[in-house]
């Protein structure tokens, strides 16, 4: 099988559609369609199906998968043995900024372990801007939340979104509930409106931050209260008592993506190793 069909397939996988794969790989979508054909005419199987809009895995193309890793993470290994400091170029991580002091130090401490004098370029951004930035090549990891009905990336974490507030925040003041969210991009903004508006329960948004820092210190001092997932509520905040019956927010999944040109260092082989050492230490 012809590698860059495979690392195109890789990429379509991780990336959950032709369109982003071929920003990432600088080809068009219909270049991108014609290499899973000649792939598909290789391996004598049809890979894809049609599912309504979406266009998913066959049970085939599922298989290929692990196989398709391991083949281009031996052919990724073997190119950086023999290329001489490899290993040394800056890894450029993106991260949101909510993620930051939980999952991301978890994950920066486990990649210091197997690459002590690497240096680490974080880039703080919402979950659509890192995926731009990785597939405009200006990444070469990022920790996002993962889209919807989506297999996209290696789990990192399941976690639950939750209500913030300061322990003394007083609740019998709060109509309108004040209220500090993420942007419209957010699950837990669309969800925070979305189910207030349905319980008819007026609410005011005090303000929007894409930085986690702003909204924390505004919950703090109890001028509003967020909604953010359980992985980034700090210890000094508290979970909104269940008799102010808000509404449930979503679940995620938070994922690792990774660029089409790889790290030298880091092969899918070892993200795949890291990301289940990074969910088996938070599950």
């Amino acid at each position: 099988m012809n590698t860059d069909l495979l690392r195109t397939f890789i990429v379509v996988v991780d990336t959950g559609s032709y369109n982003r794969a071929a920003q990432q790989l600088y080809r068009t979508p219909s270049a991108i369609s014609m290499q899973m054909k000649r792939l598909e005419e290789q391996v004598g199987k049809p890979l894809f199906e049609q599912q309504g809009r979406e266009r998913v895995l066959t049970r085939h193309g599922k298989q290929l998968v692990g196989y398709a890793r391991r083949i281009l993470s031996l052919q990724q290994e073997a190119l950086s043995v023999l290329e001489a400091g490899a290993g040394q170029e800056p890894l450029r991580l993106g991260c949101p900024d909510d993620y930051a002091q939980g999952l991301l130090t978890d994950l920066l401490e486990l990649i210091w372990q197997q690459a002590p004098e690497l240096q680490v370029q974080v880039v703080s951004g919402a979950s659509t801007q890192l995926r731009h930035q990785l597939d405009m090549g200006e990444l070469d990891l990022a920790l996002v939340t993962r889209r919807p009905d989506s297999d996209e990336g290696f789990l990192l974490r399941q976690d639950q979104g939750v209500w913030l507030a300061a322990a003394d925040f007083d609740w019998s003041a709060a109509d309108p509930l004040p209220l500090a969210l993420y942007p419209p991009d957010c699950k837990f903004m669309n969800g925070a409106l979305d189910g207030l508006e349905k319980q008819g329960r007026r609410y005011q948004l005090k303000t929007i931050s894409v930085g986690c820092g702003i909204l924390l210190e505004l919950v703090r001092r109890g001028i509003a209260i967020t909604a953010m997932a359980r992985i980034s509520a700090p210890a000094d905040l508290v979970v909104a008592p269940a008799e102010q019956q808000l509404p449930e927010l979503p679940a995620i999944e938070i994922v690792l993506l990774v660029g089409a040109q790889q790290h030298p260092f880091f092969n899918s082989h070892r993200l795949q190793a890291l990301a289940e050492v990074v969910n088996a230490g938070t599950t």
